[in-house]
């Protein structure tokens, strides 16, 4: 998303004031609620762009409403997102919660919506890169929370919160290790020289600042982008009961005791029980899921293995992982690891012909 919409803004920037005129008229014209327009004409080069983000026809006579509700999952330390009406679930944040935050934000600090959109994009872009590295970007977004806050909350006045020192071990450790985080920091009004990231000693205009300390704490506090994220305790096992799990239900997953989700790329790893119970070609055959020795919780698809193996840092390099195969055998359907075999730990009923398979896929052989 966050590609597609540099491209909008480019465009966007281009508008003449009669061209954001009949991109609002237009809007109006299709039932979007005027603030919504408003908003859009600034956001937007045309409608088709801006339609996406304001939802069903149904939702558009209100500019605020959205069935999406923003969770924060305890295991996985991420946010996700649950439409109420669909039954839909999303990792990324949907296009009409974007548009509803933005506008919030705007009324909230009085800025300009187009100021709200870069903050929250901004954000979005370094949080995307590092979820699989959880530990390592709350901590940045802890420190970079206390470096904007203080300087919004002394309002500018303090001149040791106006400087830090590029070789300062936590802040260069946590904060300029962290891709896009520098980037957080520029957008709330800092600079990076050769020695110090600094902040203008006079300031015209803290609404950067202002609001980017408020969106850091907002994501400090597990709030989410929203501010009102449901927390959800999924921590209780590896795994997520298929009960309470977002893929329940669906097709794939019907059958399965137990899903795991990649701790990179959140893929849902379909351990095969659904094509044992069905007995229906269609079905999945089952993946291979890759359990960390040493992290809890810590489990890689097999596209994200095969792309840590091609170099990748995706996770510690001295850890070592034991292989989960994909059920075989009903009769073996709920077992625990026993002997070791070529490609790692096997699962009693687990599938020597997709480990074969796998193997091929692997090397071409």
């Amino acid at each position: 998303m966050a590609t597609t919409l540099e491209e909008v803004l480019r465009r966007t920037s281009q508008l003449s004031v009669k061209a954001r005129d009949e991109l609002k008229q237009k809007l109006l014209d299709q039932g979007v609620a005027l603030e919504q327009a408003v908003a859009c004409s600034k956001l937007f080069a045309s409608a088709q762009e801006a339609l996406p983000y304001i939802g069903s026809v149904q939702d558009r006579a209100t500019a605020y409403s959205t069935a999406w509700q923003e969770y924060y999952s305890i295991k996985y330390q991420r946010f996700y997102y649950c439409n109420k009406q669909t039954g839909d679930n999303s990792w990324d944040i949907p296009p009409q919660v974007l548009l509803r935050e933005w506008m919030l934000d705007a009324d909230l600090y009085r800025i300009d919506v187009t100021l709200a959109r870069d903050t929250t994009m901004v954000l979005l872009r370094m949080m995307d890169g590092s979820w699989h590295r959880a530990e390592a970007l709350w901590g940045a977004v802890e420190l970079m929370s206390r470096v904007v806050g203080n300087v919004v909350q002394c309002g500018n006045s303090v001149e040791k919160y106006r400087h830090i020192r590029c070789d300062n071990a936590k802040f260069r450790d946590k904060v300029l290790a962290l891709p896009g985080a520098m980037d957080v920091l520029r957008q709330a009004g800092f600079t990076q020289g050769r020695e110090m990231v600094s902040f203008p000693p006079v300031c015209p205009d803290m609404g950067p600042a202002t609001v980017m300390a408020a969106k850091l704490q907002q994501l400090h506090d597990r709030r989410g982008f929203t501010g009102s994220a449901i927390h959800h305790d999924d921590s209780a096992s590896s795994g997520t009961a298929a009960s309470t799990s977002r893929h329940a239900g669906k097709p794939g997953f019907r059958f399965q005791a137990e899903i795991f989700e990649c701790s990179v790329c959140a893929h849902a790893i379909n351990d095969g029980s659904e094509r044992l119970f069905t007995k229906s070609h269609d079905a999945p055959k089952g993946e291979f899921r890759y359990e960390c020795s040493t992290c809890p919780h810590f489990n890689l698809c097999e596209k994200c293995w095969d792309r840590m193996l091609g170099g990748e840092n995706l996770h510690d390099p001295k850890h070592s992982f034991k292989t989960v195969h994909p059920k075989a055998s009903q009769h073996y359907m709920y077992s625990t690891p026993t002997d070791s075999n070529p490609w790692g730990v096997f699962l009693a009923g687990g599938s020597a012909s997709r480990a074969r398979d796998r193997l091929r896929e692997r090397t071409g052989l």
